[in-house]
């Protein structure tokens, strides 16, 4: 599988990695875009209660939707310290390791 061929540097899960510059590491990655993994991501992982048109929100704020890449720009380093250091987001857990390490890479070097 793909995935685990990706990773050539040691770049840590520390939210103070995601910055509006990509890491140097990023160049080494593959690329992982919001097209390519972000957007499914988010529908699966997140949209649930955080999207704008959700009928229920589950207590998610209402001003905090990932529709669209500039959403996910607002709120990155708060998505990357709930699902990275939190661990709190989702509350129902079911991300898997793969997919976890797609959004490392693509919340530090894509946006």
């Amino acid at each position: 599988m793909i995935f685990f061929l990706l990773a050539c540097a040691d770049k840590g899960t520390d939210s103070a990695a995601a910055t509006a510059t990509a890491p140097d590491w990023c160049a080494d990655e593959a690329e992982i875009t919001y097209e390519n993994f972000g957007e499914g991501f988010l529908l699966t992982h997140c949209q649930g209660c955080h999207a704008a048109d959700t009928p229920n929100r589950f207590g998610a704020p209402e001003t905090v939707a990932f529709d669209t890449p500039a959403d996910v720009e607002l709120w990155r380093e708060a998505i990357y310290r709930v699902v990275f250091s939190d661990l709190s987001m989702p509350p129902a857990g079911g991300i898997t390791d793969d997919e976890l390490f797609l959004a490392d890479v693509w919340l530090q070097c894509d946006l």
